[in-house]
């Protein structure tokens, strides 16, 4: 697996040629439609730019997972109303409108989306046991380490085996990390970052 954070991947020479691209200027239109507002859908274009970066341009046959994905039931989006309330799953909507196999996976509730979705806390360090191995391209966790839920400090998880696990932010992608190891195929990506990386 290979792991880039999303400055990495910018900087990335190819990075700029599908910025640039006719195609991905006609799907802007669509992503604004899909990912619930302008102001979530500048992430979801540069998260759309990173994956294409990471996989050359072709998504086709690709399998996605977002970490982290968002969800408009979130008890933790702001603001409380209107029509784009909450912290929408954007790029799985998006990908999932053009026929990608997106996997989302949220501690909120998305079982009201059409796409792949699983609630999930990924503190848990067996979070991602369900998933099997070898059968991801890439991994996409755009802001998860700067989840609202997450900075509280107090988030913990009990997990079926009765073992409480505290938050630690500084442990979170190397948690995820071990897990992605197994999930990711070995040509595969894990591209991450917070909100200002």
């Amino acid at each position: 697996m290979i792991v880039k954070t999303y400055d990495e991947i910018e900087r990335d020479p190819e990075y700029d040629k599908y910025n640039n691209s006719e195609k991905v200027m006609e799907n802007y239109g669509l992503l604004i439609q899909y990912a619930g507002g302008l102001g979530v859908t500048a992430s979801t274009y540069r998260q759309f730019i990173a994956l294409l970066t990471a996989v050359k341009g072709n998504l086709e046959g690709k399998t996605i997972l977002d970490l982290g994905c968002g969800s408009k039931e979130s008890p933790d989006a702001l603001p409380r109303s209107g029509p784009y309330y909450g912290l929408h799953p954007g790029l799985c909507r998006f990908l999932h409108s053009r026929g990608i196999k997106v996997i989302g996976i949220d501690k909120a509730d998305n079982s009201k989306e059409s796409f792949e979705n699983y609630s999930v806390n990924l503190i848990d360090p067996h979070a991602l046991d369900f998933l099997p191995n070898n059968s991801v391209d890439v991994v996409n966790s755009r802001a998860l380490i700067d989840s609202p839920t997450l900075l509280k400090g107090t988030a913990k998880v009990t997990s079926e085996r009765g073992i409480i696990f505290p938050y630690n932010r500084e442990d979170l992608i190397p948690n995820l990390k071990k897990q992605l190891e197994r999930i990711v195929r070995p040509e595969g990506f894990f591209i991450y970052g917070g909100i200002d990386s």
